[in-house]
């Protein structure tokens, strides 16, 4: 997994992803440490809630960005209950095309103001627990960048015990997509991201970790790319 495009996606195969992307997402713990934040969840509420960066200069030949949360600062009960809406906002729905990760994505993402999206099924798919598809999404992105478009292939495996849940967006050829162009007026960009969530019912351990590389396409140099997306 890296920031090259995939250029053959027929192949894929869905426990193959979710390995690659475990493999990543378990190596994130040895990456060098960054900057460590402080999030109000809840305006009303007075502790923040911390949140580690991490970065690789080099992953796969891309420089790659993580953030981990474990929410300790939260009661079990809190925590809990955080983590059914991250399972039904982040994840989204495994059969309804229409309320996807994407979908909601756009309600959170401001930058995002439009996708489009098309049902695809990778090898080794799993009923109840997978769904896979491709996008397109349409960022407005603040100056000096003009308008994206990004082409994903999203795939997104929940155990069946609802315990863990992987979301992981990869950077596609456009040409995957059927009936696709290079939008006028819009610049490609391209975006690998994993995210993995889990809670841990006996000992209430909350995890949310998420590990990307992105590149918004242009002419803008490598230095502004990686403080950019070092801050996500």
């Amino acid at each position: 997994m890296n920031l090259s495009p995939i250029d053959n996606i027929k192949n894929l195969d869905s426990i193959q992803l979710v390995d690659e992307a475990e493999a990543i997402i378990s190596s994130v713990k040895n990456w060098k440490k960054d900057k460590q934040f402080d999030y109000v969840l809840n305006k009303r509420k007075s502790t923040p809630i911390s949140i580690r960066t991490f970065t690789n200069d080099s992953l796969n030949g891309d420089f790659w960005c993580a953030r981990v949360s474990n929410l300790t600062e939260l009661t079990d009960k809190v925590r809990h209950t955080y983590y059914e809406s991250l399972l039904k906002y982040l994840v989204g729905s495994l059969t309804d095309i229409k309320h996807t990760h994407t979908d909601f994505e756009k309600k959170y993402i401001h930058e995002i103001y439009d996708y489009k999206v098309i049902p695809y099924n990778l090898i080794n798919e799993s009923p109840n627990q997978t769904i896979s598809y491709l996008t397109q999404v349409y960022y407005k992105l603040p100056f000096p960048l003009s308008k994206r478009v990004f082409y994903e292939l999203v795939h997104i495996y929940k155990a069946h015990d609802n315990s863990v849940a992987y979301i992981i967006s990869l950077a596609i050829n456009p040409k995957n997509i059927k009936g696709s162009k290079d939008d006028s007026g819009f610049t490609i960009g391209r975006y690998t991201s994993i995210e993995k969530i889990s809670f841990d019912e006996d000992t209430k351990k909350l995890k949310w970790i998420m590990a990307t590389c992105s590149s918004p396409g242009g002419f803008l140099p490598d230095w502004v790319t990686k403080l950019s997306i070092s801050v996500f």
